[in-house]
């Protein structure tokens, strides 16, 4: 009989789910993928069959993700191996598994069920540690951000819907690609986690000096996300970041960046800053963007004969 933690989820979303469904109406919400409006079930919206597999790490991909600890900041170390472990030990097992063992059918079915669902695992245990936090920002209240333990926890959630995705993924393949170096292919997941982790610990030893900023949108046209829902928006500008997070169709967050105010803050949007907003998420989407309804993605169609 299959157990509970034998269970492989194969459909795995790359966004999360809850998060998705701030902008959707018993459960379907429009999409603009291939130059086509549609609706469509959360549950089918930036999603990949086995996303968050994980691989066996050869030596080299080892040394590669333990370079990368070395090089992040000391305070985070302790986590940063934890995510070494976690995400190669049940692949490692289940490739060295003596054949007495591999005779144990639901022994295979749980390491197999492992493999497939670890990362999956730790991000819904993530997701459901934010939810409270985002539903709140929805509703207007930002008080978990001078909370420290809840503020730490929620500044993780967000760099990792940055670093998580399959926008991010492919882009860190093609550059890789282009400019040779190294194969990340099978420690990307380990190394996204690294990066997340070592931002948000940035963000928030700045807390006191970012301020987390919720806009509220009055405007005609409302907020859109996509398969990129994080955007940075001092991409270009070293190493600084302002994440823009875009919770539902009427509010989006923004932490600015150490000791500058929010240039979007202190007065009403405009519809041409959330059509400015709209156009960052639009240029940063892989192949999905989303929202509560067609409107605001015509916008983002290709002119007539420009191709898919």
């Amino acid at each position: 009989m299959t157990t509970r933690q034998s269970r492989k989820v194969h459909r795995q979303h790359h966004v999360a789910r809850f998060y998705l469904n701030g902008w959707a109406t018993d459960d379907q919400l429009y999409c603009l993928r291939s130059n086509r409006i549609f609706q469509t079930n959360v549950r089918d919206a930036a999603v990949q069959r086995h996303f968050y597999e994980t691989r066996r790490l050869t030596a080299q991909d080892a040394a590669m993700v333990r370079l990368w600890i070395r090089k992040s900041p000391p305070q985070g170390a302790a986590a940063l191996q934890g995510f070494l472990e976690m995400l190669s030990v049940w692949a490692e097992l289940r490739a060295t598994l003596p054949r007495a063992l591999a005779a144990i059918r639901a022994l295979v079915d749980h390491l197999d069920a492992q493999v497939l669902n670890a990362e999956e695992n730790f991000h819904s245990a993530i997701e459901n540690a934010a939810a409270p936090m985002v539903e709140a920002a929805r509703a207007g209240d930002l008080g978990f951000y001078t909370d420290d333990a809840r503020c730490i926890h929620f500044l993780h959630y967000l760099v990792l819907q940055l670093f998580r995705t399959k926008a991010v993924k492919e882009k860190v393949f093609r550059l890789q690609a282009e400019q040779g170096g190294y194969d990340l292919t099978n420690c990307w997941n380990i190394l996204s986690h690294i990066s997340a982790t070592n931002v948000g610990l940035t963000l928030f030893l700045e807390r006191r000096r970012r301020t987390l900023t919720l806009l509220e949108n009055h405007t005609e046209v409302d907020f859109i996300t996509g398969d990129q829902p994080v955007l940075n928006l001092l991409h270009g500008q070293g190493d600084a970041y302002s994440p823009y997070y875009p919770i539902g169709p009427r509010a989006a967050l923004v932490l600015s960046d150490p000791d500058v105010p929010c240039p979007l803050s202190g007065r009403p949007l405009t519809a041409v800053d959330v059509l400015g907003l709209n156009r960052r998420i639009a240029d940063a989407a892989l192949e999905q963007l989303f929202a509560a309804s067609a409107e605001p993605l015509g916008p983002f169609l290709l002119a007539a004969g420009a191709g898919a």
